[in-house]
C-alpha cells in the first residue's frame, strides 16, 4: 500500500469517528420531544394560563407517565412533554380557574361547561381535554363559509402530534441509520482510491456521491430541512442537507417536482419531522427552499467532483514532467560534452 492510499484511509476512518461524534453530541438536541411545564401543557390543553394570559388551545393528551403537548404558537417541528406527576399537581387548580372564568365565549370554558355535564366518574382530565377539542372544533365550524370536511387546525396539530410520539419511540432507528448510511458513504468514496483502482472507477464513485447522499432526502427522509425552529427530521443528516443546500442553487426546474412526487416515501417511518402532504406542501412558496437538493443539484456536483479530480490528476502528471525536465541537462541547441563527473 502505498502512501497516498494510507492517507486516503486515514482520512477515511477519521470522518467516520467524526461522525459518530457528531451523531453523539446532536441526538439530545435533535429529540424531537423537549421538556415543557406543567402550566403550558394546561394552557395548550385547556387554554386556561395558571401564570398569565390566557390563549387559543392546541393540542395535548397523555400518553403513559407523560403529558404532551404541543401549542399553536409554536412551531410544528417539535412536542413537548412533563411527567404526569408534575401536571396533575396543578389539575385542583386549573379546575378552580375553570369555574371561575365562566366565560361563554371561550373555548376553555365551553369544553369546561360540557364536561361538568358528564358522569362523576367520566369527569377525568382525558375528557376535559376531550371536549374542550369538541368545543374548538364546533367554533370553527360555526364560522360562516366553513366546510364540513375542511382541514381543521386542532385536528391537524393532534395527528402531528401523536406523529412526535410514535416516531420518537423508535428515535434509535435515526442514530444507527445515519452512522451506517453516512460512514458506508465515506468509505464509499474513499474505496478506489484506496484500493488503488482505475482513474474510470474513481470517477464514477465520485459522480454518484452526491445522489447517494441526497437519496434518503429524497426517499422521505428529512425531506422538509428546515422549519421555523431549524433542520429537523433527523439528527445529524438536516444539518448536512441545510449545509448543502445553502451554497447550491435556489428552487427547482419544473420535471424535478415531477422526480420528488414518483419517489417512493419509503424512510418517512423513522422521519421525525411530521409527514407534510407532499403535493400540498410543494404549493407553498415559503417551504420551497426548506426543500433538499434535487437531482439536477446532484448531478451538477458530482460533475465539479469529477473535475477537480481530473485537475488534480493533470497538474500532477505536469509537475512530474517538470521535474523530469529539471533533471534533464540543458543543451540550448548545443552538444552536451561529458564532464569529468560524469566520467566518474
Amino acid at each position: 500500500m502505498t502512501r497516498f492510499q494510507k492517507v486516503i484511509r486515514a482520512i477515511a476512518a477519521a470522518v467516520t469517528l467524526l461522525i459518530a461524534a457528531a451523531l453523539g453530541v446532536l441526538t439530545k438536541p435533535m429529540y424531537p420531544i423537549k421538556e415543557g411545564t406543567s402550566n403550558e401543557f394546561w394552557s395548550s390543553a385547556i387554554g386556561v394560563n395558571l401564570r398569565g394570559a390566557s390563549q387559543i388551545p392546541g393540542a395535548a393528551c397523555f400518553d403513559g407517565d407523560y403529558a404532551y403537548y404541543m401549542p399553536v404558537t409554536m412551531d410544528a417541528s417539535w412536542t413537548l412533554r412533563v411527567p404526569k406527576s408534575e401536571v396533575m399537581r396543578d389539575y385542583p387548580a386549573l379546575l378552580t380557574a375553570c369555574k371561575l372564568r365562566g366565560d361563554p365565549k371561550d373555548v376553555g370554558s365551553l369544553g369546561y361547561a360540557r364536561w361538568k355535564q358528564l358522569s362523576e366518574s367520566e369527569q377525568t382530565p382525558e375528557n376535559l381535554i376531550a371536549c374542550v377539542d369538541d368545543a374548538w372544533i364546533g367554533r370553527i365550524l360555526a364560522i360562516p363559509g366553513t366546510a364540513p370536511g375542511a382541514n381543521l387546525l386542532p385536528v391537524e396539530m393532534r395527528d402531528l402530534m401523536h406523529q412526535h410520539i410514535g416516531k420518537s419511540k423508535h428515535y434509535w432507528a435515526n442514530f444507527v441509520f445515519e452512522l451506517l448510511y453516512l460512514g458506508g458513504l465515506t468509505w464509499f468514496i474513499a474505496w478506489p482510491f484506496i484500493r488503488g483502482r482505475a482513474l474510470l472507477q474513481r470517477l464514477a464513485h465520485l459522480f454518484v456521491a452526491p445522489s447517494l447522499f441526497l437519496l434518503p432526502a429524497w426517499l422521505g427522509y428529512c425531506f422538509v430541512i428546515a422549519t421555523g425552529a431549524g433542520p429537523a427530521g433527523g439528527i445529524l443528516y438536516p444539518w448536512l442537507l441545510t449545509f448543502l443546500h445553502a451554497i447550491g442553487p435556489a428552487g427547482y426546474v419544473g420535471w424535478e417536482f415531477v422526480f420528488f412526487r414518483a419517489m417512493p416515501k419509503v424512510l418517512d417511518a423513522i422521519n421525525q419531522c411530521p409527514a407534510f402532504a407532499f403535493d400540498e406542501v410543494l404549493l407553498v412558496d415559503f417551504f420551497v427552499d426548506t426543500y433538499a437538493s434535487g437531482p439536477l443539484w446532484a448531478v451538477g456536483a458530482g460533475a465539479i467532483l469529477c473535475m477537480l479530480l481530473l485537475l488534480f490528476r493533470l497538474c500532477r502528471w505536469g509537475m512530474r514532467r517538470w521535474d523530469a525536465r529539471e533533471k534533464r541537462p540543458k543543451s540550448f541547441g548545443f552538444e552536451v560534452l561529458p564532464t569529468k563527473d560524469s566520467q566518474k
